[in-house]
């Protein structure tokens, strides 16, 4: 929901409700065509072939990462270190114990199914990173990160670990999100990132990944449209379809489709 929402009226909630459903409408019409012309020409697939996963897109201009994000970045380390000796343990939060869920849940999902973990790689390789725009300079950490960061590397002092955080940052980062972003992905190795980082995924991949192993596919059929995760929903922007491929275990296989823009597009 957008910021003009937030005090809006109910008919003006309503309304946007109503102006969503369209929108969704209108996309799932062009998806189905898309399948339906990819089809046409790749005789050889059939729709029981693939599941169709819609995903959004992440940002992709760099600038140099500028000192002012780096001093911030390195004072929310900062504070989140002194959380971890000062406050009670986190672990025993809501909030964190959902994020190790996410964690739990992922890698049961990928221990059942190995190729689950190549193709989800693959469509967030697509993505570039849509759900990490509104990482900031924070990049998601918190005291229970650096709890189990500390835990990993016993050996280090506070000031340490920073410098190990600040060390692996690039010298060009995605603009507006997470500081930690780059073009080649995450700065951070994966047990330095987040539980959030290493548990979410977007609601599409998700309910992918939910679906019973009887019912999935092997093979996705991935629509990325334009527009962060979290800009799925403004309808002030135009999530255009701006690549569609195929996405295997052991491949990614790129597809040109033509379509004819709609007019929300």
């Amino acid at each position: 929901m957008t910021r003009k929402l937030k005090h809006a009226t109910p008919a003006d909630r309503a309304a946007h409700r109503q102006k969503q459903a369209e929108r969704k409408a209108l996309e799932e019409c062009e998806n189905d065509e898309i399948v339906r012309r990819a089809l046409e020409t790749a005789t050889e697939l059939t729709e029981k072939d693939f599941d169709v996963v819609v995903i959004p897109s992440g940002r992709t201009d760099t600038s140099a990462t500028p000192d002012e994000r780096i001093q911030k970045y390195a004072e929310h380390l900062r504070k989140v270190i002194n959380q971890a000796h000062d406050s009670a343990d986190e672990s025993t939060t809501r909030a964190h114990r959902e994020r190790q869920l996410l964690v739990e849940k992922t890698e049961a999902q990928f221990a059942a199914d190995p190729g689950l973990r190549d193709i989800s790689n693959r469509m967030c390789a697509m993505c570039k990173g849509g759900c990490c725009a509104d990482g900031g300079n924070a990049a998601y950490i918190t005291s229970a990160t650096i709890k189990r960061e500390k835990k990993r590397q016993p050996g280090l002092s506070d000031e340490d670990l920073v410098q190990a955080y600040l060390s692996r940052l690039s010298s060009q980062t995605i603009t507006n999100a997470c500081i930690n972003q780059t073009t080649s992905g995450c700065a951070l190795p994966i047990e330095m990132r987040s539980d959030t980082c290493n548990g979410f995924h977007c609601d599409t991949l998700s309910a992918w990944l939910d679906r019973p192993r009887e019912e999935r596919a092997n093979t996705v059929f991935a629509i990325q449209r334009s527009g962060t995760y979290s800009e799925r929903n403004d309808l002030t922007l135009p999530h255009r379809v701006v690549e569609v491929a195929l996405l295997k275990a052991e491949a990614f296989v790129p597809l040109t489709v033509k379509i004819d823009r709609g007019q929300h597009q």
